[in-house]
């Protein structure tokens, strides 16, 4: 049905109007009803007979679709369906404490028959109930697809130890392989993703903060480990000595929208993990992704996106666009891409390093790369084992507990060395066409997009891990020591070399991601126990307290303090940054993000964080007899620990974009829907 209104000085009645349409579409002036015959472009003109000036033209798409109107409905359109189905969503779907309405008691409200009573009729719940019950999700519910990131490691952890597989798929809440018209209703999956237990702990200061745990039978448990020096089972609810690896990398997250196929548009949605999150993002930690997508000429529009440990990821997609959208509330980043292809390490590649005496020497990568035996390592031969070996206990008297020969390198030495090894590590074969021009395997565009609130960075383009100890197993001392953690599931070859991707930002795109400095933490970024490691290797004693922070591992918060100072705001004595482009770091990242002009000015000047180089600076205190002192000890492992991990991520710095602190655009500012709209 539809209305007509007629304005002006001149009269005329309604039934003078003429109207043309195109051929799909059947207009009933008398009844006020428009029929759509078939798909296609549409349109409709409302002809003025007195004057051409007040025709009034409406042009339209008509597509075959599926009113969604409850859970039900939905999954028929999409988890249910084999090649999915249009949606134009009808209702908001809701978590179960928003989908009905609840008494002043926190009692659920029922109605004279005893069902319980609906918060609006424009509301539905996400999920099932069993009487006036919520009934838990189970796996059935999701659609489950094996992970399309790497998983070499995990193949091969599998065939090593199949007492303790690991499973290799992923889940979704919404499998979406058609467009979706979502009308501005939301869709909240905080009974699926949200963890299901809470945990209150009181600080010294008598202040209480309430965070999200792990329930036993909660089905979003965490990202899958990509590599592990230990067990990659994904962690539980709690950390023990034996519970976590060593070192772990992760890999692709569970996921509440996943988007698959080609050329699908999604329009108007709005879509959540979690409902409230307390305050702290940290409890978005287990959430998953919120949307993921997987395809090519994809369209997302006049959208919200929000509340997951990551909002948008995007790897190996060409030409998704992102328009008008808010994207707020991740744990992580608000936009993640990537690419899931990679070459390996090019064993036959020549490499070229000098000795301490000035000469230069010619090898292979395979060879240069090779582990080597203690006692060759005493050789100071200035190969990348020897280098990264007597790096690791630098400005340490650890030799004295490995024994091994204290080093002749110096910082010098292994700086250079740094350079040779990444070098080695790095394969960019078919990275340029036969023009010369950039191949990227992955693209998007971003315009007129807000972004708010996110735990790290607003957009961050990944790489994947380039560590000399996933090649060969160096540094020997790391593998000496963590051996017992992997035994004979051990990476080899999976350093790795990522394809470049591309993000293109224009329009009026805001970053209202403005953050304390405080605040701030990459700690999610790489998954340690190395206390474990010191309690079980150090020779402490019985009752040495070990305290590890990311500062021991991945120091990028605290370097960003020491090196970058310039990029900090103070307002109310209190420190804020705003580092909206974030290059991870470790392995070669060639991607690009592009800005407009008129963005460009609101940016200061990129910079670079090198933790190897960082934590050469670091020294153990000296102590008289080195083997019966535990701090001596617990200083000198914490400083070899932060050396090895660089072994397992990479030696490439990390690269940030932050926004300028002259202009400081959008400090204390939030998005406004109505600016969006």
């Amino acid at each position: 049905m539809f209305d007509i209104d007629i304005f002006g000085t001149t009269s005329f009645k309604e039934s003078e109007i003429q109207v043309e349409s195109s051929e799909n579409v059947e207009v009933d002036l008398a009844n006020h009803e428009i029929t759509l015959l078939e798909e296609g472009k549409a349109s409709i003109t409302f002809v003025n007979p007195v004057s051409s000036r007040g025709n009034g033209a409406l042009t339209f798409d008509i597509e075959e679709a599926m009113n969604v109107y409850d859970y039900e409905d939905l999954m028929a359109a999409t988890n249910d369906s084999a090649t999915g189905i249009p949606v134009v969503l009808r209702k908001n779907l809701l978590n179960f404490d928003r989908a009905y309405q609840m008494n002043a008691d926190g009692s659920m409200k029922q109605d004279k028959a005893g069902n319980l009573t609906s918060s609006s009729e424009n509301v539905s719940l996400f999920g099932q109930k069993d009487g006036n019950t919520f009934r838990p999700f189970r796996n059935s519910d999701l659609y489950s697809f094996e992970t399309t990131y790497d998983h070499t490691y995990l193949d091969l952890w599998n065939e090593k130890k199949p007492e303790t597989p690991v499973s290799l798929l992923r889940h979704a809440a919404v499998h979406i392989q058609k467009d979706f018209y979502g009308n501005g209703f939301e869709i909240n999956l905080h009974d699926l993703c949200y963890p299901s237990q809470e945990q209150t702990i009181t600080d010294s200061l008598g202040n209480k903060t309430t965070n999200a745990i792990l329930g036993e039978n909660d089905l979003y448990r965490g990202p899958l480990l990509y590599v592990s020096l230990g067990d990659p089972n994904t962690p539980g609810t709690t950390i023990t000595n034996s519970g976590l690896p060593i070192f772990a990398l992760y890999g692709q997250d569970n996921i509440g929208f996943y988007v698959e196929g080609d050329d699908i548009t999604l329009e108007d949605v709005h879509f959540a993990n979690a409902d409230n999150i307390a305050g702290n993002l940290s409890n978005l930690a287990y959430t998953g992704t919120v949307m993921e997508i997987n395809g090519n000429g994809i369209q997302i529009k006049d959208s919200v996106i929000e509340k997951g440990r990551n909002v948008l990821r995007s790897y190996s997609s060409l030409d998704l666009t992102v328009e008008n959208c808010l994207l707020q509330n991740a744990m992580e980043f608000l936009v993640k891409t990537g690419s899931n292809e990679f070459n390996e390490v090019d064993g036959n590649k020549e490499v070229i390093y000098e000795d301490g005496n000035g000469v230069k020497h010619k090898t292979t990568a395979k060879e240069y790369l090779a582990p080597q035996t203690l006692a060759d390592l005493d050789k100071f031969d200035y190969r990348a084992d020897s280098l990264l070996s007597h790096g690791a206990i630098y400005n340490t008297q650890a030799n004295e507990f490995v024994g091994v020969e204290e080093g002749s390198y110096d910082k010098e030495d292994y700086a250079s060395a740094i350079d040779t090894i990444a070098e080695s590590l790095t394969n960019t074969e078919g990275f340029l066409d036969a023009s010369g021009k950039k191949v990227y395997k992955g693209s998007m565009s971003i315009k007129d997009c807000f972004f708010y609130n996110s735990g790290i960075s607003a957009i961050f383009l990944d790489t994947i891990p380039q560590g000399s100890f996933l090649y060969s197993n160096i540094t020997s001392l790391l593998s000496l020591i963590t051996g017992m953690y992997f035994g004979d599931v051990q990476p080899s070859n999976m350093a790795r070399t990522s394809y470049p991707v591309l993000v293109e930002v224009d329009g009026d795109t805001r970053f209202y991601d403005w953050k304390k400095y405080d605040d701030l933490s990459f700690e999610s970024l790489l998954l340690e126990n190395i206390a474990a490691l010191i309690l079980a290797h150090g020779g402490l004693g019985d009752g040495f307290s070990v305290f590890v922070t990311e500062d021991d591992y991945l120091p990028l918060k605290k370097m960003i303090k020491e090196q970058q100072s310039h990029v900090l705001t103070k307002k109310e004595d209190t420190n804020y940054l705003n580092l909206p482009i974030f290059f991870n770091g470790g392995g070669y990242n060639e991607s690009d993000v592009v800005l407009s002009d008129s963005l460009t000015s609101l940016f200061g000047e990129s910079f670079s964080l090198d933790p190897y180089l960082y934590s050469l600076d670091l020294k153990q205190d000296p102590v008289d007899d080195f083997n019966s002192s535990p701090i001596g000890k617990y200083q000198a492992m914490k400083i070899a620990m932060l050396r090895a991990a660089s072994n397992i991520t990479g030696f490439h710095p990390y690269r940030f974009v932050p926004l300028d602190t002259v202009q400081r655009k959008w400090l204390g500012q939030a998005p406004s829907l109505s600016d969006l709209q």
